[in-house]
């Protein structure tokens, strides 16, 4: 009977330290874009997505900003890029927020592309970035850091 409730015992343990986790679900998923926006540990947000001119069925590019509150700001600063008034033609808007490269090129005024400055960037416009906005406005961060 020792036996048994020996072993039944390492079972158990064996079972408990070799079990799954789960992960937190993605802050924002948008799979008609490819993106994916995620906390990282320590809290960084990072937005994953598929680039657009990928030389692999599998080449995913990112950018990152620091905290909850920095991704807020890059909304808010590519909402203020888009309703700022037309412009002529080949005249482009250009902006850097912390590492990232903004751009709202002329001949697509509702759009502004951002990325990491060494990858060809993901468009956003402004349904999306009020959508992206909500969703990391109502997402409770994973770090007990940044609660």
């Amino acid at each position: 009977m020792k036996r048994l409730t020996l072993s039944l015992l390492l079972l158990f343990i064996s079972v408990a330290t070799f079990s799954q986790t789960i992960d937190k679900k993605p802050i924002f998923k948008n799979p008609y874009a490819s993106l994916e926006i995620v906390e990282m540990k320590g809290g960084s947000i990072v937005f994953l997505y598929q680039n657009p001119e990928y030389t692999t069925i599998v080449n995913i590019v990112s950018f990152r900003v620091n905290s909850k509150e920095s991704a807020l700001a890059l909304m808010d600063k590519i909402i203020y890029l888009l309703e700022m008034e037309k412009t002529g033609k080949d005249e482009h808007i250009r902006d850097k927020f912390e590492t990232i490269d903004l751009v709202r090129y002329s001949f697509s005024q509702k759009r502004v592309d951002v990325s990491n400055g060494k990858d060809r960037g993901l468009s956003f416009n402004k349904t999306i970035t009020l959508k992206i906005k909500t969703a990391l406005e109502e997402y409770n961060y994973n770090e007990e850091i940044n609660k």
